[in-house]
């Protein structure tokens, strides 16, 4: 989720009072979508705020994009060749 909201406010804030906080607190917002998108699957989760993250339907048990252990491909050939 991008925009203006509350973490926005709060990272421009602690930039203002010095250059480490406002970092720390980005950084930090950053490591809770990652844990976010490892858990739920790359866009299976919604931002509910203050680095809160929670499943869309299917919750935590949905499988990943592909399957588990799932080969990528690469457009060039279909599946399973």
């Amino acid at each position: 989720m991008t925009g203006c909201s509350c973490d926005l406010l709060i990272n421009v804030l602690l930039t203002i009072l010095g250059y480490i906080p406002g970092h720390l607190h980005a950084f930090w917002l950053i490591y809770r979508r990652s844990k976010a998108e490892n858990a739920y699957g790359r866009g299976q989760y919604r931002y509910v705020g203050s680095g809160v993250y929670e499943p869309l339907q299917g919750g935590a048990t949905a499988a990943p994009a592909g399957g588990v252990g799932a080969k990528p491909n690469y457009g060039s050939t279909g599946p399973g060749y």
